[in-house]
């Protein structure tokens, strides 16, 4: 699998993601929340933004289709941000979904 890394910002495509699975959401009748600090939005990261999505996409698309609508609970989905520092410049950002 070939991955294409480039600098991206986090909070857009957290974004991206969930208007994936809007659709879905509504027909599942299950509401997602999204509920992240506020540095998730303008985190700039470097990586592949594109296999990043799919996985996202792919977690929120299965806990849709695995969350029963009568039970009226949210999903929530949720960004956390650990950064870890490496030399002078650069940083590792483990990031924590749920």
């Amino acid at each position: 699998m070939e991955t294409n890394s480039s600098e991206f910002n986090l909070g857009e495509t957290v974004e991206v993601v969930i208007n994936q699975v809007m659709i879905l959401s509504q027909e599942q009748q299950v509401k997602i929340i999204h509920d992240s600090p506020a540095e998730v939005s303008s985190m700039l990261l470097y990586g592949d933004n594109l296999r990043l999505q799919q996985v996202l996409s792919d977690f929120l698309t299965n806990a849709l289709l695995f969350t029963p609508a009568s039970e009226g609970s949210p999903i929530v989905f949720r960004v956390t941000p650990k950064k870890e520092r490496i030399g002078m410049k650069m940083h590792i950002v483990l990031l924590e979904f749920q």
